[in-house]
């Protein structure tokens, strides 16, 4: 028996509580630890190496630090409220649940988008056991708390407009995963 997916309002609106409540702003991704990677501690040195080959003294890397190696800097962070965030984990709405603009983005702002998700994807490699478990560096593409028009949250409407547009994306993304393994080696929270 296949399981079925309450998407009542309700369930929509806990999942956007709970996703707010993890903080997934550019400030808040520096909470999320980067699983077996090290950083240098020394401010405005860009040095990112898996925990066996830092120096003891270097602190945990976290999701910031992520996509700060994947390109991403405070000049391209978007404004939400008080809170800035990255184009992937930018909400469709804001806490007071005013839209944020993404839901109306171009066809060239998710292919720009969908470049980087593809060649985080295609630099990605699975882990063996489980997450508790990793032993070395977590070198899965690390999408927690990003917001994706093909996400599976529970009653996300708003965005039918978009539907040929994300079906592209999301097929895209699937072929290039299956391309490199078979598999996506993502670590995500839905």
């Amino acid at each position: 028996m296949r399981a079925r997916i309450n998407r009542s309002p309700r369930n929509e609106l806990e999942w956007w509580q709970s996703w707010w409540a993890n903080d997934y702003s550019w400030e808040g991704l520096t909470k999320h630890k980067w699983k077996g990677w090290k950083k240098c501690p020394e401010v405005g040195i860009e040095d990112i190496r898996p925990i066996g080959d830092a120096p003891n003294d270097w602190p945990e890397a976290n999701l910031q630090d992520y996509w700060r190696s994947a390109g991403i800097s405070k000049s391209d962070l978007i404004t939400c409220g008080e809170y800035q965030f990255t184009k992937f984990h930018l909400p469709y709405k804001d806490e007071q649940g005013n839209t944020t603009g993404k839901q109306d983005w171009s066809a060239e702002d998710w292919d720009s988008l969908k470049k980087v998700l593809s060649t985080l994807l295609m630099q990605s490699s699975p882990i063996q056991g489980r997450y508790s478990d990793i032993v070395g560096p977590d070198q899965r593409a690390q999408f927690d708390g990003v917001v994706l028009p093909f996400a599976p949250v529970p009653g996300s409407t708003g965005i039918s407009k978009k539907m040929g547009q994300i079906d592209s994306i999301k097929q895209s993304l699937q072929q290039e995963a299956d391309e490199k393994s078979k598999s996506l080696n993502i670590s995500a929270c839905w």
